[in-house]
């Protein structure tokens, strides 16, 4: 896999886990076979070299404070109704 690609599928993870609070250990282990603290390093990584041109500037700050492992977005959340995967709709 290139690393371009590897990079949009990262980002595009963390984008759709991140209505939900972020993907936990166990997602991100399944989809990339790494660990929470791997993954995230790998998106901080990504994300910091250059925001995707159809990101909001409030996304791209959100998905870094969460990349960064940001306590306050690490707090636990409201009961949401959680998917699944959402990649897999």
């Amino acid at each position: 896999m290139s690393r371009l690609s590897e990079d949009a599928l990262l980002v595009a993870f963390a984008a759709a886990w991140e209505p939900y609070g972020g993907a936990d250990a166990a997602d991100v282990f399944v989809q990339f076979g790494i660990g929470l603290n791997e993954y995230r390093d790998r998106l901080n990584r990504t994300l910091t070299r250059e925001m995707p041109s159809d990101m909001t500037a409030d996304l791209h700050r959100r998905l870094l404070r969460y990349a960064a492992g940001d306590p306050e977005v690490d707090r636990p959340r409201r009961a949401v109704r959680r998917r699944r995967n959402p990649l897999s709709m």
